[in-house]
């Protein structure tokens, strides 16, 4: 239950035992009634997100790319994948049995499904995993830990200087990462026929940055499939790769492949965000490897080809050595925080594939395609910020994008036409 839940419970056991006198009980009421208030005050995701009809389970499992050798710590071997997973929970009964089992096991009754404790955004970067893997497992929080202060709490949005929070910024992440979700911890036990969307982080990214984008998606009958595409690697910073070979795409194939073996369904759609989104690129050609696939700014948008041999030498490599060879749906979304339309070049060059080029209006942040990017903006009442109405503006283009990427990816799975100028005042 939560502290509203609490708080509300409390107060009707005071306010119906007889044993306190009127004029107590009226003050016990004045003071909770405020109480509650203050507890509801607490900005919330969903009062900005609209979630759909299923509640949202979420499992974690270990997947290995054994196309990727990997060593640390004590550890020789497969390059293992933590995987996250968010898929829509059918009926009311699958979290009741857990509740149950959980209850039996502590001695007592069962909740009701509302009553299900959720988890909190820390919970998603907790898992069991076997002691082989728990220094790396380890070692991989810290380092996300830093990697959420760097790029989601340290720096305002407009100036791009530190905010000074009063507090450490250590400080902050431990209480956004109290922040509760609409998440219920629940095994996946069997298969289903839901779609899959696989998700992709960007380079220093997270695999839980994305969740509400998740809860979303679940909420409205699609499975939701993040991993680690990072792993610790001795004496370097987050993000450094395995190997310098160009994208690493046998592990998201691995992840595609996982995908497949949890549904029944022939709708599996990739996502991916700035490097993930190049990976994408790296590896997806037609509808045998993705339904769709979901670009969200790889950054190389508008570039010349002097620009991309020097920062994205893979990446023009593919595309002009396999440009015709791109035959899926693809959305391509970019901004580049512009406010005039973006020259989508090189991608412009893939005349083959079914690519729909989308973007915002109104300038939109890199890191603004996750939804991890605005959870200190939620907090404002307890840190101060001087960013609060770019934020928020943020937060309401976010949601217009994850409208349109629900949307684009609805009408695949229904085998319809995109509706494109349904968002022309929002969207070049």
């Amino acid at each position: 239950m939560d502290r509203v839940g609490v708080t509300t419970r409390v107060i009707l056991i005071i306010l119906t035992t007889q044993e306190y006198p009127t004029s107590m009980r009226k003050h016990i009421f004045l003071f909770s009634f405020l109480s509650v208030w203050i507890l509801q005050a607490q900005d919330s995701y969903y009062n900005y997100i609209s979630l759909g009809d299923y509640q949202v389970g979420y499992a974690d499992t270990l997947i290995y790319d054994d196309s990727v050798f990997y060593e640390f710590d004590f550890y020789k071997g497969a390059a293992p994948l933590f995987v996250s997973v968010w898929y829509p929970l059918e009926q009311e009964q699958e979290l009741e049995q857990e509740q149950e089992q959980e209850q039996e096991q502590e001695g007592g009754g069962v909740q009701g499904l509302q009553e299900k404790e959720r988890m909190q955004f820390g919970d998603f970067r907790e898992a069991d995993c076997p002691e082989m893997l728990q220094g790396i497992y380890e070692m991989l929080q810290k380092q996300k830990d830093s990697a959420s202060i760097w790029y989601h709490v340290e720096k305002d949005f407009v100036k791009l200087e530190p905010i000074n929070y009063k507090v450490s910024t250590e400080e902050v992440l431990g209480q956004l990462k109290s922040l509760p979700t609409k998440s219920h911890r629940v095994p996946l036990i069997s298969k289903s026929n839901f779609p899959v969307i696989v998700y992709h982080h960007g380079a220093q990214g997270l695999q839980d940055e994305n969740y509400v984008m998740a809860e979303y998606f679940a909420s409205r009958g699609f499975i939701f499939i993040s991993a680690n595409f990072h792993w610790p690697v001795s004496g370097k910073t987050y993000g450094t790769p395995i190997v310098w070979n160009g994208y690493n795409t046998t592990s998201p194939q691995k992840l595609m492949d996982f995908a497949r073996s949890i549904t029944d369904s022939d709708k599996v759609f990739f996502m991916g965000h700035s490097m993930g989104a190049q990976t994408g690129y790296g590896f997806l050609r037609t509808i045998e490897d993705a339904t769709a696939f979901i670009s969200m700014e790889t950054t190389a948008e508008g570039a010349s080809d002097a620009k991309l041999k020097d920062w994205w030498p893979h990446l023009m490599e593919i595309i002009q050595k396999d440009s015709s060879e791109f035959r899926l749906p693809i959305l391509h979304l970019a901004s580049k925080e512009m406010d005039q339309p973006l020259n989508f070049y090189p991608f412009t060059k893939l005349t083959n594939a079914q690519i729909t080029f989308m973007q915002s209006k109104k300038p939109f942040g890199h890191e603004s395609y996750t939804t991890s990017y605005f959870m200190r903006y939620l907090f404002r009442k307890e840190f101060k910020q001087p960013d609060n109405k770019a934020m928020k503006e943020q937060l309401e283009l976010f949601v217009k994008h994850l409208e349109l990427i629900y949307d684009y990816i609805n009408s695949q799975v229904k085998g319809e036409g995109f509706k494109k100028l349904k968002y022309k005042d929002t969207f070049y």
